[in-house]
């Protein structure tokens, strides 16, 4: 452990600034240092060891003792994190218990450090040199409250890193759970809730993620003759928009919506689409998410909407949806979503939206790339109303046609939540994954710009944090008071006249070629896995106690070639979004297990990597199957754009 004297504070701070990824340097370089010298007080004990006080107001915290590094030798004895595959430590406390950790862990182990305080990093990176733990390529640094790292964490999430996260030990250092037990516990509560959304969505299974590849495929012919999201980008700058949900509410101010009409825009999410129309209420937008055949039985199947509806959906929504829809539309690439970003490189200019997991995120992200402001949510119930009704009572829900549906619902385990009149109300886990989904966006946004309004106009439901309540009514006096111009559906008209379609049919071909040649790499990770398969079950029988010592460095070697195989295939980012069910579900069985270091844990270890080799033959010749029809699908679609002799749109 270095250390750096008075002197020398500066220098080792630019040191460890470097080794540092970008949003922490930007981070830390705002920090004001005129502010960090009067809330941290350094002296230096007789070792020459710096000790840390922290001064908050009146209060003074003795961030370690005089005899700091015995003091990290006894908190770390009361750990248990030997068998650790990923640490989450909660405060770094000046440094000490961070290179106390590192001196005992395991070198496979990872460790995830969340500093509450951003004075107490800066003066870390100050005194200590932390190159020799940043250069193990296991630790991460999360610092600031959530607001600062929600971006980070959430790129962690989509990582390839990410597997190691499956089954963390959750350790606190002594400080954090003294002295900012508060803090910690939010951030505590704040990451474990964003773990479980992100497994949310991740989704079911490899058949899922198939279904949305294949929309994808199905719909490039539509793709291609649609204008981009980007015609419609920041065109109503500071108008309202009204989102309008289908939640039990909307019964009840569903009529006062007409006030808002060419005052204001109203986006309906899908299923509320039905209600508004039946009570003679025309949306400007209706934005759709859904991958399944239900989105178009139920939403669209001889349905006629108005021509000057605009249909702002998902790409991946079902076939039979855009051919049946005579109005307007833009289909929408998915963000951080590797299937829909490699569509988006080569058919949708590289645009994407960053859109979450339910159609009211969707609506949002699309009145936030508008420029709408405020943004108003009306029936965003997320919660059953009275009678446990679940929507709104002209809605499919309500229909013989949706019991189906109503039924899958009610049939949900109850969860309460606090309502908007601030006592507990039914909901159930779907909603309140839904609702901390559109929360965590809501703040995102509100971080961005801090003049963005969210009003939740619901009259009922749950809470929405980041939003302010408010009656349909006040909202529309107060925001809807003047008509505006370039209403959504002739921008869209018009920008189909600039698409360069001779160009997009270059950029098919070229899509086409990138297809082919993971068709081929599929194949040969097909092959992979039957090797790997073969191999796993030649190790476990080496493995049974009586073999295995005389057999330990062939099952070390083995092992470790495996470990290299999975980590080839998670490398490669398309493949590792079809794998990702499978990965989870097996690296929590492994990181489960620990330190590899019992016969028992050995002989286990193989039979999991057999399970996943098992599993990844079947998606890869899964995926290999589909792309070779997609191939050929995409040629008869390349055949009649080129066949059409004026290059002009299908």
């Amino acid at each position: 452990m270095m250390v750096a004297k008075e002197h020398e504070t500066s220098n080792m701070l630019e040191k460890n600034l470097q080794l540092l990824t970008p949003w922490l340097r930007d981070t830390i370089s705002l920090i004001d240092d005129n502010k960090m010298k009067e809330k941290i007080e350094i002296t230096y004990n007789n070792e020459g060891l710096p000790i840390c006080c922290y001064h908050q107001g009146e209060k003074v915290f003795h961030i370690n003792s005089k005899c700091p590094t015995q003091e990290s030798e006894r908190w770390y004895e009361s750990t248990v994190t030997q068998d650790s595959s990923t640490i989450f430590l909660f405060g770094s406390g000046f440094g000490y218990p961070l290179f106390e950790l590192f001196k005992h862990k395991q070198p496979h182990t990872f460790v995830v450090v969340f500093e509450e305080n951003l004075y107490l990093f800066k003066a870390m990176l100050c005194y200590f040199d932390l190159e020799p733990i940043i250069k193990t390529h296991k630790i991460l640094f999360f610092i600031g409250n959530s607001e600062h790292f929600a971006t980070a964490l959430e790129q962690l999430f989509y990582s390839a890193y990410f597997i190691s996260c499956t089954s963390p030990t959750i350790i606190f250092t002594k400080i954090a759970e003294r002295n900012f037990k508060q803090e910690y516990n939010q951030i505590y509560q704040y990451v474990l809730s964003q773990l479980s959304l992100f497994i949310f969505y991740v989704g079911n299974d490899h058949k899922d993620n198939l279904i949305g590849f294949c929309n994808l495929v199905s719909n490039v012919h539509e793709i291609i003759k649609a204008p981009n999201i980007n015609c419609l980008k920041s065109q109503y700058k500071n108008i309202p928009a009204f989102i309008i949900a289908n939640g039990p509410s909307l019964d009840q101010n569903i009529q006062q919506l007409k006030k808002v009409q060419d005052k204001g825009l109203i986006i309906a999410v899908e299923s509320a689409i039905i209600p508004l129309l039946k009570n003679n209420i025309k949306p400007d937008i209706l934005a759709v998410i859904e991958r399944t055949p239900n989105t178009y039985t139920y939403h669209f199947k001889n349905i006629d909407y108005p021509n000057d509806l605009v249909l702002l959906s998902l790409a991946v929504v079902n076939k039979h949806v855009y051919p049946s829809f005579a109005g307007p539309k833009i289909p929408i690439f998915r963000e951080k979503e590797v299937v829909n970003e490699w569509f988006s490189s080569y058919l949708g200019d590289n645009i994407t939206l960053d859109v979450g997991s339910n159609v009211s995120h969707l609506a949002t992200e699309i009145a936030v790339y508008l420029g709408a402001n405020p943004i108003v949510y009306v029936g965003q119930d997320f919660a059953y109303g009275q009678n446990s009704v679940s929507h709104s009572t002209d809605s499919i829900y309500s229909e013989k046609s949706g019991e189906k549906l109503e039924k899958a619902i009610q049939s949900m385990p109850i969860e309460y939540v606090e309502g908007n009149n601030g006592n507990p109300i039914a909901s159930n886990q779907l909603w309140v994954n839904f609702k901390k989904g559109l929360e965590r966006k809501i703040a995102l946004h509100s971080l961005q710009d801090s003049n963005l309004q969210f009003v939740n106009a619901t009259e009922g439901g749950a809470k929405i944090e980041g939003t302010v309540c408010d009656t349909l009514n006040n909202a529309i006096k107060r925001y809807c008071m003047n008509s505006y111009r370039n209403p959504v559906h002739e921008i869209v008209n018009e920008s189909c006249a600039f698409i360069d379609f001779p160009q997009r049919i270059e950029k098919l071909k070229e899509f086409i070629k990138s297809m082919e040649d993971y068709q081929f790499k599929f194949r040969q990770y097909v092959l992979k896995t039957i090797e790997g398969k073969l191999n796993c079950k030649k190790m476990l029988r080496l493995s049974i106690p009586i073999n295995q010592e005389r057999n330990r460095d062939l099952l070390e070697k083995t092992y470790q070639e495996n470990v290299q195989v999975f980590n080839d295939f998670m490398s490669d980012s398309l493949m590792r979004s079809f794998l990702q069910q499978a990965i989870i579900a097996n690296y929590y069985s492994i990181n489960h297990l620990g330190l590899i270091n019992t016969p028992e844990k050995i002989t286990e270890v193989f039979r999991i990597h057999y399970d996943i080799y098992s599993h990844f033959n079947v998606i890869t010749q899964s995926i290999s199957n589909h792309f070779e029809k997609a191939v050929e699908e995409l040629k008869t679609v390349l055949a009649e754009w080129q066949n059409n002799k004026a290059g002009e749109q299908l």
